[in-house]
């Protein structure tokens, strides 16, 4: 495009978005049509001159939020008002709710912790950018090394912390390594090591809830953890993990050799910080976030309208 024309497609694209004038207005200004003005704005969207972004407003249920609260003891639970269907869009929302409920947590000076996860990536990418004062973002537990780094601790991280101009802290190894003895040397190495103390201090972490029963769960398809080993916990009744430690329906920390060759802070050691936001989204996560409640290992959970209600019915059911 030239540029005498690209000038006239951003002056006219000022006037109606910034200014307010309508294209009749326009039209008059550049002595052309209204037609001509109306086609102007379109070669203008189609060049990327104008991006355009729609912004659905973000409405919450408040009645599920507090049965969620009350059944399962809850400071916090935020519920996205919509959810025919586990949609990029719902994602996307279920995203921006659990920035903003991170924000109310953040502060100069403040410890966050984040785990990995795709629903964290989202959180995170969609997160504005805001200038904080000595903050520092720490990674909670490995790295799980797969082929989209987007989605791995240290770069969700490093983002996070560019974003709200804080330090961060990489844990520089592997989420899953070959035997508990490994894991053992690596939490001694001296840089591990206080990356896991830091990890375990945070004043707010944000972590997801994985299902191991889904094809698409990401430790499945890492190759960190072995189809064997896949089968196994699927036996012994596991339904999800949190940073890595797989744990049963009914909020039991799993007694397998697995949890102990994950690289990370313990589930134990979650409950302990302050805050603990959840995020998860999905109907096939209800069995995953429901086990997540039981064993207490967060006090705040970010989810949308039918994923919570999957929960809150699996919890009637157990009561009957």
């Amino acid at each position: 495009m030239k540029r005498d024309r690209a000038d006239i497609l951003v002056q006219t694209a000022l006037w109606y978005y910034e200014d307010g004038l309508d294209q009749s207005e326009i039209a008059t200004r550049l002595g052309k049509s209204r037609s001509m003005v109306s086609r102007m704005l379109t070669e203008a969207r189609q060049s990327g001159i104008i991006e355009l972004k729609i912004r659905v407003p973000i409405r919450r249920n408040a009645a599920v939020e507090a049965l969620v609260r009350d059944t399962f003891g809850l400071d916090d639970a935020w519920i996205l008002d919509e959810s025919p269907s586990l949609t990029s869009r719902t994602t996307r929302m279920v995203s921006e709710l659990a920035g903003l409920v991170l924000q109310r947590h953040l502060s100069d000076g403040v410890r966050i912790g984040l785990a990995w996860s795709r629903m964290l990536y989202e959180v995170v990418a969609a997160f504005p950018s805001m200038h904080l004062k000595d903050a520092t973002v720490v990674q909670l537990s490995g790295s799980i090394a797969i082929d989209d780094l987007r989605f791995d601790g240290p770069e969700i991280v490093r983002t996070f912390a560019q974003k709200i101009n804080g330090d961060f802290r990489y844990l520089m190894a592997p989420l899953v390594v070959k035997n508990s003895s490994i894991r053992e040397s690596l939490a001694k190495e001296q840089s591990i090591a206080e990356t896991l103390r830091q990890a375990a201090d945070v004043d707010v972490a944000m972590v997801g809830i994985g299902s191991i029963r889904l094809h698409a769960s990401t430790l499945r398809n890492s190759g960190l953890v072995e189809l064997t080993t896949i089968q196994r916990l699927l036996e012994s009744g596991v339904v999800g993990d949190i940073i890595g430690q797989q744990f049963t329906a009914e909020g039991r920390e799993l007694k397998d050799e697995i949890n102990n060759r994950v690289v990370g802070i313990t589930l134990s050691q979650l409950s302990n910080i302050a805050t603990v936001i959840a995020v998860a989204s999905g109907v096939e996560k209800a069995p995953a976030i429901a086990g997540g409640l039981r064993g207490g290992w967060f006090n705040c959970l970010v989810t949308d309208l039918e994923t919570a209600k999957a929960v809150l019915e699996l919890a009637e059911r157990r009561m009957a």
